[in-house]
């Protein structure tokens, strides 16, 4: 949706850049130079007819009644809606970056009103799934604009109704828990006791039989106490549905010692009983935490995927965060490019204000003329006859010329082949001197190797010559 937004206001921008007018030294626009030449048919049958409403300057002929007044009309207009869609723009670029901010911050998902949905079915809702989102009432646009016929958009680009502040709605806080915080002596509640037979963990058969011992001296017997035997508090006393006989037999050793085996007969039923109590409560126990670590995992699986979930969603965040960024720096380039436009315009504008006052001093000045120019429109005529008579006779000499062109690039075309012809005989002649040069200096080489051994053959016969002299001597 905001890709959507961005090309509809880059078309807006595109279409006022296309729409200025782009004016020239004198002050006439690049439309009027097309149409020059009805506009000097126009000049020239009004000069005909005698109307003095009419300026020439120059070579540019133009109508001075309703020309400037529309174009500063037209320029006027065109700074308005530039300086009220730079506001937009503007407007928009801070509330979105507002908004990306409190979602990066808030992660909360928003509350949209479904009556809001009804009376207004066109809403837009910006970033789904976290809060502070833009409702924008504006129909969604399915298409980019640049692919609309320029007459659509010409009907459609300044119609719409003003900027509206989007509503940005949040969900408001839960209720503040002002209960008590859970005191370290609060259980939670056991599960239901299970009364079916359940599985022993080890084998009551292995367990050594243990001697009764009698409690200390110190133990105080307390029949009306009113706290519960906890059969999950293994730092307290066994849990003993028989209570009342069970203390009053510490009572009965020293009273009736007779019957010492029968008490230890019931000792040891009461000790089966509860250590089938104990294997109970222990299987109980751990089918609770059993069940609890399972919700526990459950809950961290559920937390891992919320978790991943916002982090998917943050970095969606950060990627169009970036993307807007980019687009907010391009949108500020093109609007400091027609910021500069528009100075160059409003320029102009005062250049062509200039212009304009010294137009109306020179209307003055041309009415004056206008007569002269009739008579001179009539010398300018003859002038125009005896021209075109030379200008047939240029025509004769320029063909005659043309004749002795052609007939001199032919000799032009001899000589080129003859000089092509010298240019491989020159090269031909270069080799064979190059051939001969390379054989005389082979031959100089070879002479002046003979003339070394020459000179070392006299050499050694001069030195055979002295030996033997010395000999017979």
């Amino acid at each position: 949706m905001k890709i959507l937004e961005l090309q509809r206001i880059l078309a807006n921008l595109s279409f006022i850049l296309s729409k200025v007018l782009v004016i020239d030294d004198l002050g006439v626009t690049n439309s009027l130079k097309t149409n020059k030449k009805v506009l000097i048919d126009k000049v020239r049958q009004k000069i005909n007819s005698g109307n003095e409403e009419v300026v020439i300057y120059g070579k540019n002929e133009i109508n001075r009644d309703t020309r400037i007044s529309s174009r500063e009309i037209d320029l006027k207009n065109k700074l308005k809606k530039q300086k009220e869609l730079q506001e937009q723009i503007q407007r928009l670029n801070n509330q979105k970056i507002i908004n990306n901010l409190k979602k990066l911050i808030g992660m909360q998902e928003p509350a949209f009103n479904n009556s809001q949905k009804e009376k207004n079915p066109n809403v837009v809702r910006d970033f789904e799934g976290m809060s502070g989102g833009i409702e924008i009432d504006e129909p969604v646009i399915e298409r980019s604009p640049y692919e609309r016929p320029p007459q659509e958009r010409l009907s459609t680009q300044f119609d719409r109704p003003p900027y509206e502040k989007p509503i940005i709605e949040r969900t408001p806080p839960p209720p503040y828990d002002r209960s008590p915080p859970p005191s370290s002596y609060e259980r939670t509640p056991p599960p239901p006791y299970d009364r079916s037979p359940q599985p022993l963990l080890f084998n009551l058969d292995t367990i050594p039989p243990q001697e009764y011992s009698p409690p200390p001296p110190s133990y105080s017997f307390q029949p009306n106490s009113t706290k519960k035997n906890d059969p999950y508090d293994f730092n307290s006393s066994p849990p003993n549905n028989n209570t009342e006989y069970s203390h009053t037999q510490h009572f009965v050793f020293d009273d009736f010692p007779g019957k010492n085996q029968t008490i230890n007969d019931n000792i040891s039923v009461l000790r089966n009983e509860e250590k089938a109590n104990l294997l109970k409560a222990i299987n109980n126990r751990k089918e609770y935490l059993r069940i609890k670590i399972g919700e526990v995992h459950t809950k961290k699986e559920k937390i891992a995927q919320q978790l991943g979930d916002y982090k998917a969603k943050i970095d969606e965040i950060v990627n169009r965060i970036n993307s807007i960024k980019n687009n907010r720096d391009s949108l500020l380039t093109k609007m400091n490019m027609e910021k500069n436009h528009i100075s160059n315009l409003t320029q102009n504008s005062k250049d062509i204000k200039d212009k304009e006052n010294k137009l109306k001093a020179l209307i003055r000045v041309t009415r004056n003329e206008i007569i002269r120019y009739k008579s001179l429109l009539e010398n300018e005529k003859s002038k125009m006859d005896v021209l075109e008579k030379q200008y047939e006779v240029y025509d004769n000499t320029l063909r005659r010329y043309e004749g002795d062109i052609n007939q001199e690039g032919n000799n032009l075309s001899k000589f080129t082949n003859d000089l092509s012809k010298y240019e491989n005989d020159l090269k031909d002649l270069n080799s064979m001197f190059s051939l001969y040069s390379n054989k005389n200096n082979e031959l100089n080489e070879e002479l002046k190797r003979q003339g070394r051994l020459e000179s070392n053959l006299q050499i050694e016969e001069s030195k055979i010559d002295r030996n033997h002299i010395d000999d017979l001597i």
